[in-house]
């Protein structure tokens, strides 16, 4: 998800909340299987990047990536759970990016 003008900022607010809302009325193995999407999505566009040796992260993964921390933030998961899905070591690389 990205804006039309770069200039303007993601609410991801809304989108993570209602998302959020809707997961919880199902069993957890959704909301597992949710972050697991999410988390090949972003290590398949990052190990694509990698292959053809661009240098920068694609929006895309940054945004999947501001949408990943918010959710686990107003869960209120630990970090660990995303990891899971998502090594450390992008999340330190999306954190020097912004």
């Amino acid at each position: 998800m990205t804006c039309r003008k770069a200039t303007d900022p993601v609410d991801w607010s809304p989108l993570v909340l209602g998302l959020l809302t809707l997961l919880k009325q199902f069993h957890s193995r959704y909301t597992e299987q949710f972050l697991a999407l999410i988390g090949q999505f972003i290590r398949s566009i990052m190990e694509q990047c990698t292959s053809q040796k661009i240098p920068d992260m694609p929006s895309d993964v940054v945004g999947a990536l501001m949408f990943l921390e918010d959710y686990v933030r107003y869960t209120k998961l630990p970090r660990k759970v995303a990891e899971a899905h998502v090594p450390s070591f992008i999340f330190d690389e999306f954190r020097t990016v912004l």
